[in-house]
């Protein structure tokens, strides 16, 4: 339900419909959680795209488990690095030295996963880790959001202000493209907003540790 105050539109979520600030893998990817539980969310995320930058690299064992409790694990591993392929790095003082400075032995997805059914003694996670860069990564879970009909994903939308209103959440945000500006009123609202958080500012909440 919109409603229109002094050139800001107030959206009343339905009951029950989280808010998630920040389409990031770590927001898209509580979509998808939230709708396997059967909750819908809205996302909004100022970027049009997905990242275009290399980031992340290693998805870790733990966070391989939880992709398998939703079903996604055999599709990124799809997308990954071949489960034969060694994940080990090599650290050196350039491409033209002899030999590396030190190495970090990471086994591939085969050789860990011998590992995993070869020790049942409760020392070894689930599912091994898998190498897939942010970039895949991302795009492919935007994609499924997408195609979520729990999944309501506005894209070019850029938070400036959260505050909590008589038991409810107002989430302030701008359409870029436009300028035009929204109050969404929901129930729950995560920030999943990153580093610079407004989510975490508009609240008070105290950074740990320094800005990089």
């Amino acid at each position: 339900m919109a409603k229109m105050y002094e050139n800001v539109r107030e959206e009343i979520l339905p009951a029950n419909t989280v808010l998630i600030a920040g389409g990031g893998p770590i927001g898209l990817l509580l979509a998808i959680v939230l709708s396997h539980h059967g909750t819908r969310s809205v996302l909004l995320e100022r970027n049009l795209t997905t990242t275009k930058w290399p980031k992340m690299d290693l998805t870790n064992a733990r966070s391989m488990e939880m992709m398998r409790r939703l079903g996604l694990s055999d599709s990124i591993r799809a997308l990954g690095v071949p489960p034969g392929i060694s994940f080990k790095v090599l650290i050196s003082s350039g491409l033209a030295a002899k030999d590396p400075i030190t190495k970090w032995l990471l086994p591939s997805v085969d050789d860990f996963t011998a590992r995993i059914n070869g020790t049942n003694d409760g020392t070894q996670p689930r599912e091994p880790w898998q190498r897939i860069s942010q970039i895949v990564f991302e795009a492919w879970i935007k994609e499924r959001c997408e195609k979520d009909s729990m999944v309501d994903a506005r894209y070019g939308w850029k938070v400036t202000h959260v505050e909590e209103v008589d038991g409810k959440v107002e989430t302030t945000a701008t359409m870029l493209s436009t300028g035009e500006t929204t109050k969404f009123v929901s129930e729950y609202a995560v920030g999943c907003d990153g580093a610079s958080s407004i989510v975490r500012k508009s609240l008070d909440i105290p950074l740990d540790g320094g800005p990089v």
